[in-house]
């Protein structure tokens, strides 16, 4: 069967992999949530809020305004800031930035959890290595998602099976003890009363949001009170440890002419250090950021294990105490985010390396939102000839026609993801 016919038609999973196999050109991956869902890790929006408000029930008080957006958690820190859209530029962006933290912790610890309770289970997804059927295929590796676990995964994927091991089933089980910088004593009771005011659709006192969020009025705080985003925090509660083991990213290839060795672009600088550096050799990319990659110090480091800690409990305490230095592009327009990964040393490398693809391209677990559109439009600027998109039979019209409108130039073959298992060999 030839392209032009399968255009028309939706392949199997076993499809995919059999012209994977079969077509010797280098073949490129892309993922996005959908993906995690395949490996029974459902990190969906909807389930992610599920798991915030059983820490936090005040969150019950939006549900029903944020379903009505499939609980799309990135958009909310725009639609919040709607109810004190009248404050003066100075506090309007104060408040935003607490807001946006406030959220992004939140996110990002439902977010974790659901990783870790994922690879506690241990199943026959990750013991039947059936995963490595697909990720075996690809030169370069791509992913939409914040969470670790395609960086996990890369990571047993060179024979390195000990890293499921170090998993810590109780690292997420009850919340733990936070230090709260001065500067958000109040930020958690003034986002709560933020949220119940949008639910209700009524516009409260800017001013007086300000003035809680700190304890005292905005007016008399002092420029750098004004910009700080809580970095002292750090100072005191940085996790340190005795030794480090070598970085597990550092080690040499496996002695395989068929596997391909995932690069992050990061290496060791000093003993306990690794940065990244955009001249590094680099086939795994995180467009958006991920949880483990951190600024500090004018660098971008990246989270490692060490002898006293796993990497789920170092990633785990940047929650608490780092989650403001996350490189994360968490919300905003297709615009909007292409600004911050252009202000990004290490997003920006990830998106100029998408025009210069050929080859073909699997998105797996992508919707194709509109908010990604300046992702696509970079694939569309390659030369990628075919590009096989994760769809089913009840989207199958849908996705066809988002996927022609994105790359027009592009051929596009559907597979049906309801077909994906990764406990079987392929055979077709």
């Amino acid at each position: 069967m030839n392209i032009a016919q399968e255009e028309n038609k939706l392949i199997t999973y076993d499809g995919l992999l059999q012209r994977l196999e079969n077509n010797k050109r280098d073949h490129h991956l892309l993922l996005g949530n959908g993906f995690n869902i395949s490996l029974k890790i459902d990190t969906s929006y909807e389930n992610i809020f599920s798991k915030i408000k059983k820490s936090h029930p005040e969150y019950l008080s939006i549900e029903a305004r944020l379903k009505e957006d499939n609980f799309d958690i990135e958009k909310l820190p725009r639609q919040l800031m709607e109810v004190i859209s009248n404050a003066s530029k100075s506090r309007y962006e104060f408040i935003k930035r607490r807001l946006e933290d406030e959220i992004k912790q939140d996110f990002i610890y439902a977010a974790m959890k659901i990783i870790t309770e994922g690879f506690d289970k241990k199943d026959e997804t990750f013991s039947n290595k059936g995963v490595f059927k697909l990720l075996d295929h690809f030169t370069n590796y791509f992913t939409l998602n914040y969470d670790p676990l395609l960086y996990l995964l890369l990571l047993e994927k060179i024979k390195l099976p000990e890293i499921l091991a170090l998993m810590n089933k109780n690292l997420f089980v009850s919340d733990q003890g936070e230090y709260i910088h001065p500067v958000y004593k109040y930020s958690k009771r003034v986002y709560f009363e933020i949220m119940r005011d949008w639910a209700k659709k009524e516009w409260s006192d800017y001013a007086i949001y300000a003035d809680y969020l700190i304890g005292k009025s905005y007016d008399h705080l002092t420029n750098e009170e004004k910009n700080s985003n809580g970095d002292n925090a750090q100072a005191s509660h940085t996790h340190n440890d005795a030794e480090e083991t070598p970085d597990l990213f550092d080690l040499p290839p496996v002695e395989s002419s068929k596997e391909t060795i995932p690069y992050d672009g990061f290496s060791r600088k000093e003993k306990y250090l690794y940065t990244f550096d955009a001249s590094n050799q680099q086939n795994l990319y995180f467009l958006h950021g991920a949880f483990h990659i951190v600024e500090r110090n004018n660098t971008i480091q990246r989270i490692t294990r060490t002898e006293k800690s796993t990497f789920q409990e170092r990633v785990a305490q940047e929650v608490y105490t780092g989650w403001q230095k996350m490189v994360i592009v968490f919300s905003g327009t297709s615009e909007e985010k292409k600004n911050q990964i252009q202000n990004s040393t290490y997003l920006e490398k990830g998106f100029d390396v998408l025009p210069t693809l050929s080859g073909d391209l699997t998105i797996f677990g992508s919707s194709l939102d509109k908010n990604d559109n300046h992702i696509f439009e970079q694939i569309n600027k390659s030369a990628v000839e075919t590009i096989y998109l994760s769809s089913c039979s009840e989207s199958y019209e849908e996705d066809k026609k988002r996927a022609k409108e994105l790359f027009g130039n592009k051929k596009i073959v559907l597979f049906d993801y309801t077909t994906v298992s990764y406990t079987k060999t392929s055979t077709t």
